[in-house]
């Protein structure tokens, strides 16, 4: 993670919420990114699920919280312009 230029976290999603391996590396890597600081600064993430029944934007929000904390990897989205 701390070598790429962009990442992009995807679960299904399970009793309308993400899965608990996809939470596990959530809390995980971003402890580990403030320990080293600055690990996502200026970084793109997207977020994808995989959904049938309800909690598509519950586990949408909670990969978003991830990339929106701290050094908020997601700023490029703001710089896009949509003709």
């Amino acid at each position: 993670m701390a070598e790429t230029d962009g990442i992009i976290l995807g679960s299904p999603i399970y009793f309308a919420d993400i899965t608990t391996e996809m939470k596990a590396l959530i809390e995980r890597s971003e402890m580990t990114a403030q320990a080293i600081g600055s690990m996502f600064k200026r970084k793109v993430g997207a977020a994808v699920i995989a959904v049938r029944r309800g909690g598509a934007i519950h586990g949408f929000d909670s990969i978003n919280h991830f990339l929106h904390f701290g050094e908020n990897m997601a700023w490029v989205l703001k710089k896009i312009a949509v003709p």
